[in-house]
């Protein structure tokens, strides 16, 4: 359940420390699924660009479009003030 917690606050590399650590000398089919899957997205994720403001991250796949992804920032960004 840390791995899990640790992958929805983006500490992908805690929570692959930790499954690592968990699996050693021990059998946990689901454990592993686990960090298989994380290993796989981290790969994914390796190659997407990233914009982040207070609240948000946004990460995208292909050339980096820097005007774009601020863009996107802001409405998400505005909405999430004039919603409060």
């Amino acid at each position: 359940m840390l791995a899990y917690a640790l992958v929805r606050q983006d500490r992908t590399r805690e929570a692959i420390e930790i499954l690592t650590q968990h699996l050693e000398g021990r059998q946990d089919p689901a454990a592993a699924a686990l960090l298989a899957r994380i290993t796989r997205d981290q790969a994914v994720e390796s190659g997407l660009g990233q914009q982040t403001l207070s609240h948000f991250h946004v990460r995208y796949d292909g050339a980096a479009h820097e005007d774009v992804g601020r863009g996107v920032l802001r409405v998400l960004e505005r909405h999430y003030v004039t919603s409060l």
